[in-house]
């Protein structure tokens, strides 16, 4: 194999690139192959005075297009085929058909890849990036520093329900377990030391009233701390009584 390149300055193809070479590439010979140095340097003259290569191309964009020769299968003598290959900024951007060459020396080939080539530096010129535009510089801005919202006077309000009622109903289930346990002492009959009744107390009473107030308490707190949990959007609390003859209490309800 085989590899040669010539450089394309600016200038051609109307301005559309900033720099290509052109590379020869013999892939079925060795570098040293009399046939493709013979071709090689032949194929390249072709090349540059076709697009008017003046000066050496930019180094900073990978701008290449490959000539690739190789024997046709099967044949004796100068029977070769040739394709082109468009590499714009460092990527493969076209492939041009792969062609027969029957009999062909230099100028032959060369005449072809001429005839293949403006497509290719088209792809070429395409594939190069637009140039980068300066960034606008924005106006600068104060810094605004966080300051915490202050609390309204709703949300100290609630906070206060919150708290009062927590505290109203833990006392009103103290209250009702003390009443609890004297219903369930419920008479306690008093004896003298001869083990005789000498009085009677009734703890049920009490522990009846205690039960009530435990109740009222517990509803108490339920429906502040309620009122201190709904949004502003508004939640509705009812209370409702319970009464009959084995429960004396209520039922509190909260719709959000």
């Amino acid at each position: 194999m085989i590899l040669g390149s010539t450089p394309l300055g600016s200038t051609v193809h109307a301005g559309e690139t900033d720099s290509v070479r052109f590379f020869v590439e013999f892939s079925d010979r060795a570098m040293d192959d009399p046939k493709a140095t013979e071709l090689s340097p032949k194929i390249l003259d072709k090349l540059r005075e076709h697009v008017g290569q003046t000066g050496e191309p930019s180094k900073e964009v990978d701008n290449r297009l490959l000539v690739t020769i190789s024997d046709m299968p099967s044949s004796a003598g100068e029977d070769y085929l040739i394709r082109l290959t468009a590499i714009g900024n460092g990527e493969v951007v076209a492939n041009s058909q792969t062609l027969a060459c029957v009999d062909c020396g230099a100028d032959e080939l060369a005449a072809m890849a001429v005839d293949m080539l403006p497509p290719m530096l088209e792809a070429i010129a395409a594939a190069q990036p637009p140039p980068a535009a300066e960034p606008a510089q924005e106006p600068a801005q104060a810094e605004i520093e966080d300051v915490p919202e202050p609390v309204g006077p709703s949300s100290r309000k609630q906070r206060t329900l919150q708290i009062a009622g927590t505290t109203t109903a833990v006392t009103g289930a103290l209250v009702l377990g003390a009443g609890g346990a004297l219903l369930a002492v419920g008479k306690v009959f008093p004896r003298d030391t001869n083990g005789l009744v000498i009085d009677q107390i009734d703890y049920r009473p009490t522990g009846a009233v205690l039960i009530g107030a435990g109740v009222a308490l517990v509803v108490t707190g339920l429906v502040c701390f309620g009122l201190g949990s709904r949004k502003r959007s508004g939640g509705l609390v009812s209370v409702a009584p319970v009464l009959n003859h084995e429960i004396t209490g209520g039922a509190v309800t909260w719709a959000f």
